[in-house]
């Protein structure tokens, strides 16, 4: 939609629950990966009522273009690319030093070229128990909590100073790639992905850990060329890294490679994990479906690459597990920051199934609205309220300088209206308030409040 000509864009700073969206991409760069795509896909029950856009015309005529003054980093901006996400779980990796983190989830992942310390990509997965609550930490209920930030349990590495560039932005994933030189690593993120995963190009693979590893050791082959290894960090955490290449323990907080290859890691040692290996998710697509009062929706994750069984393994939400109707989850969780347990299914995509509140109209909305009765006495109150508010200019009230607010308001008067017409049946009342109300939307209608929405030439809204 139209921007404010006063809106920032701004970073996304809390972990996001994802749900079915219609997808956009941005800036498809070449892909450098040529390893076939294995996923398969269910067709949706219904068809996909997300396939087709809404419009895909320029915008109307009396929205002026403008380019944004805060210019997505990292990617493209040009008036003919495609739409850039905002407001998404990876919108920190667009703005500013492109250094905030971003939350797949279950994991944590930012972009690291701090001074002194190994470059590349950091991630991290904290557990329940290392929540921090203040400000007194054992007062019930706490004021707050928030999870340790930024131990780089892990850090992506091998190119000094690399430059951080995103491409193929869509709802749910974006492709990140580090380069330097002439080497390149390229680090999908999607939402609920089970593996971290580089692919390293034309430069050897570096694995820091600022935790620092106490035992790394070599378990064997896995499915093809990927062997799996597990690490136990200082902190007793145990990751499970599997690689298309030799690795070896360089010291406590690096582990390197021989040559360029796939690196993925997991939190936790698992048959699961083993049986998925090899394989990992480029990018996922979102799907949805209605037949009456059953909605469905569906995660289809883009795989590469080979594993024992020809899936992968992902993670999802609690209120996704609650209606999740295609796969059983496995036994296996992880501590999602804000979102309660995570449970992983393997899989390659993942199908939900939802009532959906089919008595839902127009009209203002409640469980009781259908059985609402009010007595004289209720209505002499409601009109002595409204006859007081109505009073007030509607008009100058709503053209301010906040779209947000504005809207606020006018769903109150709005909401005035229909009390005095459909439960006072107050004509006098309704005939004050109607054109008020009309008059202050038409303002909108015609783009003409105090500060008119333009469309966004750079992200593209």
């Amino acid at each position: 939609m139209p921007t404010q000509t006063t809106q920032r864009t701004t970073a996304t700073s809390s972990s996001t629950a994802w749900i079915g969206q219609p997808k956009h991409s941005s800036c498809v760069g070449p892909q450098t990966c040529t390893i076939p795509s294995t996923t398969s896909s269910t067709p949706i029950k219904g068809g996909d009522i997300l396939a087709t856009p809404i419009a895909t015309g320029p915008p109307p005529g009396l929205f002026k273009k403008s380019t944004h003054h805060q210019l997505p980093v990292g990617c493209c901006c040009e008036e003919k690319d495609e739409p850039i996400h905002t407001n998404n779980f990876y919108n920190n990796l667009t703005i500013g030093d492109q250094m905030m983190p971003v939350w797949p989830l279950p994991y944590s992942m930012w972009y690291l070229v701090d001074p002194d310390q190994d470059h590349g990509f950091a991630f991290n997965h904290t557990d329940a128990a290392q929540r921090v609550f203040g400000p007194d930490p054992n007062a019930v209920p706490a004021q707050f909590y928030f999870n340790p930030p930024k131990i780089k349990s892990w850090v992506i590495s091998g190119i000094s100073n690399p430059k951080l560039t995103l491409s193929d932005h869509k709802l749910m994933s974006v492709t990140t790639r580090l380069e330097g030189g002439n080497g390149r690593i390229t680090i999908p993120i999607v939402q609920g992905m089970g593996f971290v995963t580089a692919i390293y190009e034309n430069v050897a693979p570096v694995l820091a850990s600022q935790v620092g590893v106490q035992e790394f050791n070599r378990v064997g082959n896995v499915v093809g060329d990927v062997q799996k290894y597990t690490a136990k960090l200082f902190n007793q955490v145990v990751w499970s890294v599997y690689s298309t290449v030799d690795l070896t323990l360089k010291d406590p907080n690096h582990v390197v490679g021989n040559a360029p290859g796939i690196i993925q890691f997991a939190r936790g040692d698992s048959q699961y994990y083993d049986d998925t290996a090899g394989a990992y998710v480029d990018s996922a697509e979102v799907s949805a479906s209605a037949d009456g009062d059953q909605g469905q929706y569906k995660f289809t994750y883009n795989t590469r690459g080979n594993s024992r069984t020809g899936k992968t393994i992902v993670w999802a939400l609690p209120h996704h597990q609650e209606v999740v109707t295609n796969v059983q989850p496995t036994d296996m969780t992880l501590d999602s920051p804000t979102k309660g347990v995570m449970r992983s299914y393997v899989t390659n995509e993942l199908v939900m199934q939802e009532q959906l509140p089919v008595d839902i109209a127009w009209e203002p909305w409640a469980v009781f609205a259908t059985q609402a009765k009010y007595s004289d006495d209720a209505k002499n109150l409601i009109r002595r309220v409204a006859a007081e508010e109505i009073k007030q200019d509607v008009v100058g009230m709503a053209n301010i300088d906040s779209m947000y607010t504005a809207g606020k308001i006018l769903d109150k008067f709005a909401h005035i209206a229909y009390v005095t017409r459909f439960i006072l049946n107050d004509d006098a009342l309704t005939n004050e308030i109607y054109p008020k109300v009309r008059q202050a939307i038409e303002i909108f209608a015609k783009n003409q409040q105090q500060f008119g929405l333009v469309y966004d030439c750079s992200w593209k809204g």
